[in-house]
């Protein structure tokens, strides 16, 4: 009798180990390449009061057009065209294009790694935590910190749900110039999410000095440190950042913080403030070089599509506030 229940358990366990190698082997099967379009248009309608009331009408400040495509659950390619303003003051140029991503991908357990035009990882969470690009670039965006990509490789590593770092080498000079010389950007990053609701960064990179002996030229270095914390009604972030020998002048330094908040009024409404405070500093001596405050309504008709009506208070150095009014549109795919 013992030996019968002996083969029975046997046969059973190995019926079990069966079962699962083949769901393992049909889920493997049943993968299949597949493609997706990338779409992301942000416009606005706009109209300014005192010495801005001349800046009135109908904008189109972004387009992202590009495709996703997945060849195994491992590996994937993505490419984006970027079409933007110019900014040349005069010019009949009314729109200027770029490649903004082009990179392959490969993601492995913990493990992802991107080589190509990527992404940067310097105020990648920022962004993302401030979650409305379409109405104001992040701050380290804002006031040339760094660019959004470049040509280059990272990799990330996820220490589970509580913590990742990742490390980047990259050429430096964003993705709107090729690469003309031999220096690099090198950055490290860690995020740490001691509980589901908070989420701390802490990111420092460093850019080779340009070897020209008639300047005096020093190796730029950032540091930027963010914290946020993102219930289902509240989500609050604050930044500060730092950058040594901005574009290599010796002694000339950027520095400053952002506050932003998102308040889930609805399953459609949220309400939006933000406020920075832009400084640089010469040979020890600062200066304020920009201050902002918005205020705004985000209603979300759809997923895709978001409306949101606001007032941007800006005041530059030297110079008058600014007030403008703007109802701002992001449709995404």
């Amino acid at each position: 009798m013992k030996t019968v229940q002996k083969i029975t358990k046997t046969a059973l366990a190995l019926s079990t180990v069966l079962c699962v190698a083949n769901a393992s082997a049909q889920e493997a099967e049943t993968f299949t390449p597949s493609g997706k379009p990338v779409v992301t248009i942000f416009s606005n309608v706009h109209t300014g009061i005192k010495s801005a009331g001349d800046e009135s009408g109908f904008g189109l400040e972004r387009c992202y057009l590009g495709y996703e495509y997945q060849f195994t659950k491992e590996l994937k390619a993505k490419a984006v065209y970027d079409m933007g303003t110019s900014k040349v003051a005069g010019s009949d140029l009314e729109r200027i294009g770029y490649v903004k991503n082009a990179f392959v991908q490969y993601s492995k357990g913990n493990f992802t790694t991107s080589f190509g035009l990527i992404g940067m990882e310097l105020f990648n969470v920022q962004e993302k935590f401030w979650g409305n690009r379409y109405l104001k670039k992040s701050f380290l965006d804002e006031y040339k910190y760094g660019s959004s990509a470049d040509m280059g490789i990272t990799g990330k590593y996820s220490f589970g749900k509580m913590a990742s770092v990742d490390a980047t080498i990259s050429n430096g000079e964003g993705y709107k110039k090729l690469n003309v010389d031999d220096r690099f950007r090198y950055g490290l990053g860690l995020t740490f999410n001691p509980v589901k609701m908070l989420t701390l960064r802490a990111y420092a990179d460093r850019y080779d000095c340009p070897q020209i002996d008639t300047l005096d030229l020093k190796a730029q270095s950032t540091l930027a440190l963010f914290a946020g914390i993102k219930t289902d009604i509240l989500a609050f972030g604050c930044e500060y950042n730092y950058m040594w020998n901005s574009k290599f002048a010796n002694n000339s330094d950027l520095f400053g913080f952002s506050a932003y908040t998102n308040v889930t009024i609805s399953d459609k409404w949220q309400g939006i403030l933000r406020y920075d405070n832009a400084n640089k500093s010469v040979d020890g001596t600062s200066d304020n070089v920009e201050q902002v405050f918005l205020i705004g309504a985000q209603f979300a008709p759809a997923k895709e599509l978001k409306l949101t009506p606001n007032v941007l208070y800006t005041k530059k150095k030297d110079a008058d506030g600014l007030v403008g009014m703007a109802i701002n549109m992001s449709f995404s795919l």
